[in-house]
């Protein structure tokens, strides 16, 4: 089963006859389980690809079950950006230990291990989760990378096709940084700097600042 492609992981589902491939995660069902020493022991063999399968499929637990703790510290230890982008949102919401699920994800923050904005929403989830108190050290670092993410888009004001994807990133994590400091500090600039993009003159930055504000919990009051 192991170093497969998607049918290792994704189940096909079949709708009034018509079959859809992959529809969900095999990790829905709390009794599918790999144990980290079978992973431990095919990670080296597995395709960056297959290892971003892995962890997409795993991201979809609902409840961790006995041994997926092990299989997280697995991942956050051994993982690349593919990995720990996708397996961000899991660590902050049922990573038993929340001092190491804070210290992983404002790890990547600081290493700026790009894009960020998994990261910023990841943070988002763990604030709800512990309180916006618990995640005050954050607050200097969340600043810092404010600062660079806003720099990035000033340089760029609007979204160029041979450069679409390193633009969007930007605006993404620009506009999910100030998310995330408005909901830790309730600073109106915050939530000011999705509001002067609500009307950008690209179409995709305007639908990522109305996913940022809901992230932020900042829907309704944020006025779009």
């Amino acid at each position: 089963m192991l170093g497969l492609g998607k049918s290792a992981w994704f189940e096909t589902l079949e709708i009034e006859g018509k079959r859809i491939p992959h529809a969900f995660s095999r990790f829905c069902r709390p009794d599918f389980v790999v144990s980290v020493d079978l992973v431990r022991r095919r990670w080296r063999w597995w395709t960056r690809r297959q290892k971003g399968l892995f962890a997409a499929a795993f991201s979809h637990r609902v409840k961790l079950v006995e041994g997926d703790c092990d299989l997280l510290d697995f991942l956050m230890e051994n993982g690349n950006c593919d990995v720990w982008m996708t397996i961000a949102g899991l660590v902050a919401r049922e990573y038993p230990d929340r001092n190491r699920a804070l210290e992983f994800l404002l790890s990547l923050v600081r290493d700026r291990v790009f894009p960020l904005t998994n990261y910023y929403q990841a943070l988002d989830i763990l604030a709800t989760r512990e309180g916006s108190d618990f995640l005050q050290p954050s607050i200097p670092y969340l600043k810092e990378a404010l600062a660079m993410h806003a720099h990035e888009t000033q340089k760029y004001p609007s979204l160029k096709w041979w450069r679409f994807w390193r633009d969007t990133f930007a605006y993404g994590d620009y506009l999910g940084c100030s998310a995330t400091l408005f909901k830790l500090t309730g600073d109106e600039e915050y939530r000011n700097n999705l509001s002067m993009h609500a009307n950008h003159r690209d179409w995709l930055v305007r639908m990522m600042v109305r996913t940022a504000a809901k992230g932020g919990g900042m829907t309704p009051s944020i006025s779009l």
